[in-house]
């Protein structure tokens, strides 16, 4: 799905984006994508990489406003974005702050990019960081699969979230590809050289 970017669209632009699109995707009147697109409405997934497991998260926990009336089956996400409170100072960021490719700096860029008016400490709501999330949201997550990279400095606020939804009784399942980054899906020529195994967590 093609969603509205930051900086000219930042948050909520692109989780509305999502939920309108879901909508759509499941509607079987004449004008909606299920009658175009032959869609089983009953089997519908959801998933994402990234900023787009975060998409992902918050569409399938109904943070948006209309949430959108689908009962997803399934739940895909690689690497997701989940902690937007995260700085290099927080327990959750500290084992990776030597991560390649993403970051603290970088991620702490793309952040000012999709909230603009956040100030470390200050409050913020939980579709913005799915990691604060309530239960009563929780317990609403279709059963869902994280793939993981283990040189991710995201890795771990991944796994902390996993295992609340686990508490809240969803089923979670998490594998971790040791030694990948966090771009686990762009660099799979190289990624075929060490990636000889997963442990699933």
């Amino acid at each position: 799905m093609a969603y509205r970017l930051a900086p000219e669209h930042p948050y909520p632009a692109c989780l509305s984006d999502a939920a309108s699109a879901l909508e759509w995707f499941s509607n079987p009147s004449p004008s909606g994508g299920s009658a175009r697109f032959a869609v089983d409405v009953a089997r519908i997934a959801i998933g994402g990489a990234s900023s787009g497991g975060l998409i992902s998260v918050v569409t399938a926990l109904g943070g948006v406003s209309p949430p959108p009336k689908v009962d997803l089956v399934f739940q895909l996400l690689v690497c997701p974005v989940l902690d937007n409170t995260a700085t290099e100072d927080s327990p959750v960021w500290r084992a990776g702050l030597a991560s390649p490719w993403l970051t603290p700096s970088r991620m702490l860029w793309f952040r000012r990019l999709w909230l603009p008016d956040w100030v470390p400490g200050a409050p913020l709501g939980w579709p913005a960081s799915p990691t604060l999330a309530p239960d009563e949201a929780l317990v609403r997550s279709p059963p869902t699969w994280m793939g993981l990279a283990g040189c991710d400095l995201l890795a771990p606020e991944a796994l902390a979230l996993a295992e609340r939804m686990r508490g809240c009784g969803a089923g979670v399942t998490t594998v971790v590809y040791e030694g990948c980054p966090h771009p686990l899906l762009t660099l799979p020529g190289m990624f075929l050289c060490f990636t000889t195994g997963a442990s699933p967590r």
